[in-house]
């Protein structure tokens, strides 16, 4: 709407209009005045831009039914898009400490099919002011907001079954806390390891959800004791533990909208050298996302304290990652991520944890030796 006031009215007024609407919407939710004040501004900055590239490529008001200036148009549109996503991820980055490109290109990459969209939309709403006059925009805007509110829902609803998810993980990590907050530390790290290797933001987000739910099945019975043992494991238990992604697999194949998490989930223990298991895949037959998260779970048990060493520094763990190159690890997602600046964002904040677990951590008890098969310490 504000968009198709700008193509009607070119000027100062738009602008007046986009901050009134903006201040009366951080009014009614009763937003935390600094956030008040970004939002408001960052708006009036991005229709004031957007308006100043309309006018400079020839852009009038259509408030008459004036020809469309279709490089202007877009102008309008990309410099408002830009101005928003920059200065959105650019706050984001500062207040969060966290690469900007990193932050804008999930920020932006994901509602690129809405950004698209929104190009017709915006012309649309103009065409029905012309033709219907108020009544007409009033009924497409109550259309608008219906679809809208059907978005919304659906959004709310995807949120819940994450958090549920996460709830889950955590009630698991509990029998076991020695990993407490495991689960979704590799998740965190998995986004970070796809975002080094270009993946699109919503490929990234199903990554991170196959990686939070990678060690799912060990809330199996069979697996407690072992869990909870305070020595090595004898080579039964091994095998027995060396069964926990299969199950995995097995619990999130029972969900209906996780079944492509199923094959990562159970192949995230597989080598690239095909030495891993619960099938002995090599090379690129392990899914892509399984590999990732093979990067994941290692770098979280390398940088975690471990009774018979200390956390691994950024430097070790580059000498673990080039030293299993094509053996463990799939070479081109190793080098990918040691030459991105993803990799020095596995490491930020590490002191309190990159991701902070559900439930605050126990102590550590003391354990002598991790409870899974580890060729660079792998969790």
């Amino acid at each position: 709407p504000l968009l198709a006031g700008a193509l009607v009215s070119p000027n100062w007024v738009i602008v007046a209009a986009a901050v009134a609407s903006m201040m009366f919407a951080e009014l009614h939710r009763r937003a935390a005045l600094t956030k008040a004040v970004f939002n408001v501004a960052q708006l009036a900055l991005a229709v004031g831009c957007s308006v100043l590239a309309y006018r400079a490529l020839g852009g009038v008001g259509l408030l008459r039914a004036a020809p469309l200036n279709v490089a202007a148009y877009c102008a309008l549109i990309a410099v408002y898009f830009g101005v928003n996503s920059f200065a959105v991820s650019g706050v984001v980055s500062l207040s969060q400490g966290q690469p900007f490109l990193g932050v804008w290109s999930v920020n932006t990459l994901r509602t690129e099919l809405y950004d698209l969209v929104a190009l017709p939309v915006v012309y649309s709403l103009v065409q029905v002011y012309q033709l219907s006059g108020t009544g007409g925009l009033v009924l497409l805007a109550v259309i608008i907001l219906g679809a809208r509110q059907l978005y919304s829902t659906n959004l709310h609803l995807e949120r819940a079954n994450q958090d549920l998810l996460q709830v889950m993980v955590a009630a698991i990590e509990m029998r076991d806390p020695y990993t407490s907050g495991h689960s979704q530390r590799v998740a965190q790290y998995s986004r970070l390891i796809a975002r080094a290797i270009g993946l699109s933001g919503k490929q990234i987000e199903r990554v991170a959800a196959a990686a939070l739910l990678h060690d799912v099945g060990k809330i199996d019975q069979r697996f407690a004791e072992i869990l909870q043992k305070p020595g090595r494991l004898t080579d039964e238990e091994r095998l027995i533990i060396e069964e926990h992604p299969a199950r995995s697999a097995e619990l999130v194949a029972m969900v209906n909208g996780l079944q492509d998490l199923v094959g990562p989930v159970r192949h995230h223990h597989e080598r690239w050298d095909g030495a891993g298991y619960p099938d002995g895949l090599a090379g690129e037959a392990i899914p892509l996302t399984a590999r990732i998260i093979v990067f994941a779970d290692t770098i979280d048990a390398m940088t975690s304290d471990r009774p018979y060493r200390p956390a691994l520094g950024p430097a070790e763990v580059r000498r673990e990652l080039l030293k299993h190159r094509g053996k463990q690890f799939d070479p081109y997602i190793c080098d990918r991520l040691l030459e991105s600046e993803q990799f020095d964002a596995l490491f930020a904040n590490l002191a309190q944890r990159a991701v902070t677990p559900l439930l605050s951590e126990p102590p550590a008890p003391t354990r002598k030796a991790a409870t899974a098969v580890e060729p660079v310490a792998a969790a």
